[in-house]
């Protein structure tokens, strides 16, 4: 699998059989699209339900299910630059492979704060996150960590 599609998403490991790609540069709806290794390749790209500025959105298969975890900003505005400010970040859980979302949990929610480029590594029974944090008007970003239980995604 290369790094990047020719339409330029770049795709994260979701599985074992599947990875995820959506668009680094598109602004509102998620476009998505699976790589199936056992066929060796690329589904259609489709819009999924959730909407967000121009930020990364960092998807995981959660264990021991075929739930997918969404870490996003969902505050899109059209004539925004960027598409918005990157605030709140959220986590939604999808239990039938993004064709719909619970309601999303808010992980941070200061609106003078951006919050983006999410990672995830699921360690056991918590999802390890880190992000990078920039107060609003400051030059420097900083990263941070959080560690959550599985469990406080589907509460």
């Amino acid at each position: 699998m290369s790094a990047t599609r020719r339409d330029g998403a770049r795709p994260h490991r979701i599985g074992r059989r599947a990875d995820f790609a959506n668009h680094p540069h598109s602004n509102g709806p998620n476009l998505a699209c699976l790589f199936i290794r056992s066929w060796n390749t690329w589904s259609e790209a489709k819009t999924w339900t959730v909407a967000s500025p121009e930020a990364p959105s960092t998807l995981v298969r959660l264990p021991a299910t075929a739930d997918f975890l969404l870490i996003y900003n969902p505050k899109f505005e059209a004539d925004a630059d960027h598409g918005g400010r990157r605030t709140p970040l959220v986590a939604a859980i999808s239990h039938d492979q993004g064709r719909s979302w619970a309601k999303p949990k808010t992980i941070e929610s200061d609106p003078k704060t951006a919050y983006a480029y999410t990672s995830i590594t699921l360690n056991g029974d918590r999802v390890l996150l880190t992000y990078y944090v920039q107060p609003q008007g400051s030059k420097f970003v900083s990263l941070k960590f959080k560690s959550l239980p599985v469990g406080w995604f589907r509460e």
